[in-house]
């Protein structure tokens, strides 16, 4: 069986995200992040995942990751779901998916292209 490599962005309810991802036989936690550093450190050693941040767009340089969870606060789901959809990256987004039309007119059209490749 294939060993998805996931990555959680947003640590309040995102932590319920990684502790079910945590007990998965068939996940990998390649990252967690937070804007607040003491946060992501300290429960990326609660899981024992390598690798934390408090800039999102360090998860982008991930190599090899498959899918995100994004649990952030709702202004910044938009520009985070179109950078993931750009890398081809799988994606589960804590509603609201965005906050404008104008973002789900991107995001739409971002979709769009990915599936196209």
């Amino acid at each position: 069986m294939n060993i998805i490599k996931f990555a959680v962005i947003g640590l309040g309810v995102g932590e319920r995200h990684v502790d079910v991802l945590s007990k998965h036989a068939d996940v990998s936690l390649a990252s967690v992040c937070d804007f607040n550093s003491e946060k992501a450190k300290s429960i990326a050693e609660k899981y024992q995942i390598n690798h934390w941040c408090s800039d999102w767009h360090e998860v982008l340089k991930i190599a090899d990751l498959q899918a995100i969870v994004i649990a952030s606060y709702d202004h910044n789901h938009a520009e985070q779901i179109i950078s993931f959809l750009k890398r081809g990256i799988h994606i589960f987004v804590e509603k609201p998916l965005c906050t404008t039309k104008e973002e789900l007119t991107l995001i739409e059209k971002e979709y769009i292209k990915a599936s196209k490749n």
